[in-house]
Protein backbone atom coordinates (compact mmCIF):
# COMPACT_ATOMS: atom_id res chain seq x y z
CA UNK A 1 0.00 0.00 0.00
CA UNK A 2 1.17 3.43 -0.94
CA UNK A 3 1.98 5.94 1.84
CA UNK A 4 -0.62 8.90 1.97
CA UNK A 5 1.77 12.60 2.02
CA UNK A 6 -1.48 14.24 2.04
CA UNK A 7 -1.77 16.33 5.38
CA UNK A 8 -4.49 14.56 6.21
CA UNK A 9 -2.87 11.28 5.69
CA UNK A 10 0.28 12.45 7.50
CA UNK A 11 -2.29 13.50 10.49
CA UNK A 12 -4.20 10.58 10.51
CA UNK A 13 -0.79 8.34 10.11
CA UNK A 14 0.69 10.16 13.42
CA UNK A 15 -2.78 9.55 14.96
CA UNK A 16 -3.52 6.33 14.50
CA UNK A 17 0.20 5.46 15.54
CA UNK A 18 -0.09 6.92 19.00
CA UNK A 19 -3.70 4.89 18.94
CA UNK A 20 -5.68 7.71 19.60
CA UNK A 21 -9.06 7.75 18.25
CA UNK A 22 -10.99 10.91 16.73
CA UNK A 23 -12.63 11.35 20.07
CA UNK A 24 -9.73 11.37 21.57
CA UNK A 25 -7.57 13.50 19.26
CA UNK A 26 -10.58 15.86 19.29
CA UNK A 27 -10.58 16.17 23.24
CA UNK A 28 -6.49 16.93 23.11
CA UNK A 29 -6.98 19.75 20.29
CA UNK A 30 -10.39 21.19 21.22
CA UNK A 31 -11.52 20.34 17.43
CA UNK A 32 -14.90 18.17 16.83
CA UNK A 33 -14.34 14.65 15.17
CA UNK A 34 -16.15 15.90 12.61
CA UNK A 35 -13.81 18.66 11.58
CA UNK A 36 -10.68 16.64 12.29
CA UNK A 37 -12.15 13.86 10.16
CA UNK A 38 -12.63 16.45 7.19
CA UNK A 39 -8.86 17.34 7.66
CA UNK A 40 -7.68 13.53 7.27
CA UNK A 41 -10.27 12.60 4.56
CA UNK A 42 -8.58 16.03 2.89
CA UNK A 43 -12.31 17.88 2.89
CA UNK A 44 -10.21 20.48 4.45
CA UNK A 45 -7.04 20.60 2.87
CA UNK A 46 -5.49 23.89 4.34
CA UNK A 47 -7.00 24.12 8.14
CA UNK A 48 -5.50 27.47 9.68
CA UNK A 49 -1.89 27.65 11.06
CA UNK A 50 -3.68 27.49 14.82
CA UNK A 51 -5.61 24.18 14.16
CA UNK A 52 -2.20 23.06 12.39
CA UNK A 53 -0.23 23.64 15.78
CA UNK A 54 -2.71 22.49 18.23
CA UNK A 55 -2.67 19.19 15.92
CA UNK A 56 0.73 19.21 15.93
CA UNK A 57 1.04 19.76 19.70
CA UNK A 58 -1.40 16.77 20.01
CA UNK A 59 0.71 14.47 18.29
CA UNK A 60 3.87 15.58 19.29
CA UNK A 61 5.36 16.22 15.91
CA UNK A 62 6.86 18.97 14.03
CA UNK A 63 4.46 22.42 13.88
CA UNK A 64 7.32 23.05 10.56
CA UNK A 65 6.20 19.76 9.25
CA UNK A 66 2.54 20.19 9.07
CA UNK A 67 2.82 23.96 8.10
CA UNK A 68 5.14 22.63 4.95
CA UNK A 69 2.84 20.16 3.60
CA UNK A 70 -0.19 22.54 3.89
CA UNK A 71 1.49 24.95 1.97
CA UNK A 72 1.94 27.59 4.75
CA UNK A 73 5.91 27.43 4.97
CA UNK A 74 7.17 27.92 1.26
CA UNK A 75 10.52 26.91 -0.24
CA UNK A 76 11.78 30.64 0.14
CA UNK A 77 11.68 30.19 3.76
CA UNK A 78 12.98 27.26 4.09
CA UNK A 79 16.12 28.61 2.55
CA UNK A 80 16.11 31.80 4.79
CA UNK A 81 15.82 29.17 7.50
CA UNK A 82 18.88 26.99 6.29
CA UNK A 83 21.04 29.79 5.58
CA UNK A 84 20.29 30.92 9.61
CA UNK A 85 21.69 27.20 10.38
CA UNK A 86 24.57 27.43 8.03
CA UNK A 87 26.02 31.16 9.56
CA UNK A 88 25.06 29.58 13.34
CA UNK A 89 27.55 26.70 11.91
CA UNK A 90 30.14 28.64 10.58
CA UNK A 91 30.15 30.40 13.92
CA UNK A 92 30.66 27.19 15.47
CA UNK A 93 33.50 26.01 13.33
CA UNK A 94 31.52 23.81 10.95
CA UNK A 95 31.55 26.24 8.07
CA UNK A 96 29.56 23.20 5.49
CA UNK A 97 27.99 20.01 5.37
CA UNK A 98 31.25 18.17 4.24
CA UNK A 99 32.75 19.23 7.55
CA UNK A 100 29.90 17.26 8.96
CA UNK A 101 31.33 14.23 7.63
CA UNK A 102 34.49 13.67 9.22
CA UNK A 103 34.18 14.34 12.79
CA UNK A 104 32.05 16.84 14.76
CA UNK A 105 27.92 16.34 14.37
CA UNK A 106 26.14 19.21 15.95
CA UNK A 107 22.86 17.51 17.08
CA UNK A 108 20.59 20.32 17.02
CA UNK A 109 21.57 20.75 13.31
CA UNK A 110 20.43 16.79 12.60
CA UNK A 111 17.26 17.80 13.78
CA UNK A 112 16.96 21.20 11.89
CA UNK A 113 18.06 19.36 8.97
CA UNK A 114 15.35 17.62 8.77
CA UNK A 115 12.95 20.52 8.40
CA UNK A 116 14.90 22.25 6.06
CA UNK A 117 14.93 20.00 2.81
CA UNK A 118 18.44 18.17 3.57
CA UNK A 119 18.59 15.20 1.95
CA UNK A 120 18.87 12.59 4.16
CA UNK A 121 20.15 9.40 3.49
CA UNK A 122 19.97 5.60 4.93
CA UNK A 123 21.16 2.54 3.39
CA UNK A 124 21.43 4.11 0.08
CA UNK A 125 17.75 5.15 0.62
CA UNK A 126 16.89 8.52 1.07
CA UNK A 127 14.42 9.46 3.46
CA UNK A 128 10.86 11.68 2.84
CA UNK A 129 10.32 14.31 4.91
CA UNK A 130 8.13 12.12 7.15
CA UNK A 131 10.81 10.00 8.02
CA UNK A 132 13.04 12.28 8.38
CA UNK A 133 10.40 14.38 11.14
CA UNK A 134 10.03 10.83 13.06
CA UNK A 135 13.61 10.81 13.43
CA UNK A 136 14.54 14.27 14.09
CA UNK A 137 10.79 13.91 17.02
CA UNK A 138 12.78 10.67 18.77
CA UNK A 139 16.14 12.65 18.49
CA UNK A 140 14.60 15.59 20.09
CA UNK A 141 12.97 13.48 22.69
CA UNK A 142 15.66 11.90 23.67
CA UNK A 143 17.87 14.76 24.09
CA UNK A 144 15.37 16.46 26.03
CA UNK A 145 14.65 13.85 28.74
CA UNK A 146 17.52 13.25 31.33
CA UNK A 147 19.26 9.76 30.75
CA UNK A 148 17.95 7.97 33.58
CA UNK A 149 20.70 6.42 36.06
CA UNK A 150 19.27 3.01 36.87
CA UNK A 151 20.21 0.41 34.41
CA UNK A 152 17.09 -1.04 34.24
CA UNK A 153 15.37 2.08 33.09
CA UNK A 154 17.80 2.65 30.65
CA UNK A 155 16.86 -0.95 29.28
CA UNK A 156 12.89 -0.18 29.51
CA UNK A 157 13.62 3.11 27.24
CA UNK A 158 15.63 1.56 24.33
CA UNK A 159 13.26 -1.11 24.53
CA UNK A 160 10.34 1.36 23.38
CA UNK A 161 12.79 2.69 21.16
CA UNK A 162 13.71 -0.40 19.35
CA UNK A 163 9.58 -1.06 19.13
CA UNK A 164 9.22 2.62 17.96
CA UNK A 165 11.52 1.94 15.34
CA UNK A 166 9.95 -1.31 14.00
Amino acid sequence: MEEDITLGGVIRSKRKAQKLTLVEMGKKTGLTQGYLSNIENNVRTRPSVEVLKKIADALNVSRTALMTIAGYVEESELEVQKNIILREREMFGAANTSELNTSTIVLNDVIDAAYLNTKFIYSGKELNIYEKTYISQILYMILENPIPEELTERKKIIELLEFLLK
